[in-house]
């Protein structure tokens, strides 16, 4: 019997960059709020800039849990617990981008601490927007 946890995690880390594109769009749309409020004196330029700042940790959120998602499925490549549609995806990586691949390492820390951080650095934002 093989050991299914490396499958079971990058499973795990594929679902959650999808949370990384919503905190992401968020952070435009705060972004877009925070820049039409300058003009009317509603928000300052900090408001814009913590915006930016939540923004960029929700694309980290997604880039790091896709590359350690990509990274673990590299390393169990042939495993058969692999999910068909994950499976699509490292063929379709190592065929075009065999070198990025390559040089591709998992952290999973690093993925779940921007996963706590980003929504708290949202709420911040979203609190200076509306307050």
């Amino acid at each position: 019997m093989t050991d299914v946890a490396p499958i079971r995690n990058a499973t795990r880390h594929a679902r959650m960059r999808w949370f990384g594109v919503g905190l992401f769009l968020a952070g435009v749309l705060a972004i877009g709020a925070a820049l039409a409020g300058l003009p009317l004196g509603i928000t300052r330029v900090g408001d814009v800039l913590v915006c930016l700042f939540a923004t960029g940790l929700g694309l980290g959120t997604f880039g790091s849990h896709n590359d350690t998602a990509l990274a673990l499925l590299r390393d169990n490549r042939w495993h058969e617990a692999i999910p068909r549609a994950l499976g699509r995806e490292i063929d379709g990586e190592v065929l075009f981008n065999r070198l990025d691949l390559s040089e591709l390492e998992a952290i999973p820390k690093t993925a779940w601490f921007l996963t706590v951080a980003a929504p708290l650095v949202f709420a911040w934002a979203v609190s200076r927007l509306v307050l």
